[in-house]
């Protein structure tokens, strides 16, 4: 099948949500959701590699964990202003998106949503949303102490605003074309896979003020040499600088 129709109702009776992995895999480049549909659940949609663009339907609550992952076509996505939940890695690898929109009705956003999608170059969030925020086409929460996810596609150099306390899990995951990140000192926590996945980067100097590097937070960053450890760090996770091409470390008391 090239492509689906989700009806409002099979039977007589009404269809509200599309179950875990229902169209995973499969070959449809468009589909057409009936208004009645307010889940998709997880995995829904994993790897339709074909699938070039989506409307999601206009009473959509609540939208799955990778339930568009690996969609690698998609170009544009179409959010309503319904929806409250997107799941962790929802379009996760979608590297055709360039931009997303976030309404106001969203009030959780998982890990990794957007993480891999190689040409997106701006998130915005609508200003009335009372949870999230952007600037500058970065993700964040609202009071703009949590940097949530930098868009893969961003290339220019980048510095990390002074409001900005906690760097979120998989922030710049897979930021390939990050080159340049100048971290000020109120930074205190770097999540976990933070940085994953950077080939980018070649050396880091972690502010100070930072006490905590989460686990695998630079993991997979094969051209890193040099990271300088600031004296507030007292705590480093498992696998933070695995799989990096690290010389030389200096551990401060």
């Amino acid at each position: 099948a090239t492509s689906a129709t989700i009806p409002s109702t099979i039977n007589g009776l009404p269809v509200t949500s599309i179950g875990d992995s229902a169209f995973s895999y499969c070959s449809i480049t468009n589909v057409v959701f009936a208004d009645s549909i307010t889940n998709i659940a997880d995995t829904a949609f994993e790897s339709c590699r074909s699938l070039t663009f989506v409307t999601l339907p206009t009473n959509l609550i609540s939208l799955g964990a990778w339930s568009f992952a690996d969609c690698e076509s998609l170009t544009n996505v179409t959010i309503p202003n319904s929806l409250k939940s997107i799941g962790s890695g929802a379009f996760y690898y979608c590297p055709g998106l360039t931009s997303v929109i976030i309404p106001f009705s969203v009030t959780n956003i998982g890990v990794a949503a957007f993480v891999a999608c190689r040409r997106l170059t701006e998130i915005t969030v609508d200003g009335l949303n009372p949870d999230y925020s952007s600037r500058d086409g970065v993700l964040f929460d609202k009071s703009q102490g949590t940097l949530l996810e930098y868009p893969g596609g961003k290339t220019e150099a980048y510095s990390i605003p002074t409001t900005v306390t906690n760097i979120g899990d998989y922030a710049f995951a897979a930021c390939r074309s990050l080159t340049n990140l100048t971290m000020g000192n109120s930074i205190v926590t770097i999540g976990d896979s933070s940085f994953s996945d950077n080939g980018s980067l070649t050396s880091v100097t972690l502010p100070n003020g930072v006490t905590d590097i989460g686990p695998s937070a630079f993991y997979l960053c094969g051209n890193l040499t040099n990271i300088t450890l600031p004296n507030t760090v007292t705590n480093i996770e498992q696998d933070a600088f695995s799989e990096t091409t690290l010389t030389n470390v200096s551990l401060p008391n």
